[in-house]
């Protein structure tokens, strides 16, 4: 499963994967591993989306950022990436 490419705080660039099948994902974020996800974005599957805010905040270098993909039919989740910078 393709995640996040980039993890350059405070920009994080994500690439959804490609299935068979699947041509559009709804992308979420969270800063838990295991819940409170947000909507970030639709996309369509293979192409790349770049987030600098998660709920109306800069990202920071030093924190976990959690990534899931859905895809706009079905319910079940394709993938999970996440990001840290450690700087």
């Amino acid at each position: 499963v393709t995640g996040v490419q980039t993890c350059a705080l405070p920009i994080s660039k994500i690439t959804t994967p490609k299935v068979a099948g699947i041509s559009k994902y709804t992308v979420y974020m969270s800063l838990k591993k295991n819940g409170g996800y947000k909507k970030v974005k639709t996309v369509k599957a293979g192409k790349s989306i770049t987030v600098s805010k998660f709920k109306g905040k800069a990202l920071k270098a030093k924190k976990n950022y959690y990534f899931k993909f859905m895809p706009n039919k079905g319910t079940e989740e394709i993938g999970r990436a996440s990001c840290r910078e450690r700087v």
